[in-house]
């Protein structure tokens, strides 16, 4: 997930028509209208959450490794192949690996001369981020 991503609730009139057919129709428009846009419907029923044991999808593929860029090939790989199985709906790779990154670098020796350690430096930087400087500022 990330800042990008946002949830849209729906509510259904009493009487509906099936929500399944709701919920193919916003597929089928989604990928015709907004092809760059993913999507996905979680269950909405606690008894499906529960059935999934908290998971976010009845099936929940994990891929780990040291290498993200090498794990996040294979996941696409493995996604495209699961997308040939019948009944598969809303597959998605949970972390995107196109998120900005800082890498900061701290000198550790230089840091101790100011009487400050690594952990001071990534608390100030989380702060910093982390804060809503828009609505009130951080000060750390």
């Amino acid at each position: 997930m990330s800042a990008a991503d946002g949830d849209i609730l729906v509510s259904l009139n009493e009487h509906h028509n099936p929500t399944n057919q709701f919920i193919r129709e916003i597929r089928r428009r989604m990928s015709q209208e907004f092809p760059d846009i993913q999507y996905w419907f979680p269950p909405a029923d606690i008894v499906a959450q529960i059935l999934n044991f908290g998971l976010p999808a009845p099936i929940d593929v994990q891929v780990q490794g040291l290498d993200k860029r090498a794990n996040f090939a294979f996941a696409s790989r493995l996604m495209d192949q699961l997308r040939t199985i019948p009944g598969l709906v809303d597959l998605r790779i949970q972390e995107p690996n196109t998120v900005p990154q800082l890498d900061i670098k701290v000198d550790r020796t230089k840091a101790s001369l100011l009487g400050l350690q690594e952990q001071n430096v990534a608390n100030s930087v989380l702060g910093a981020l982390a804060g809503s400087q828009q609505v009130v500022p951080t000060f750390g």
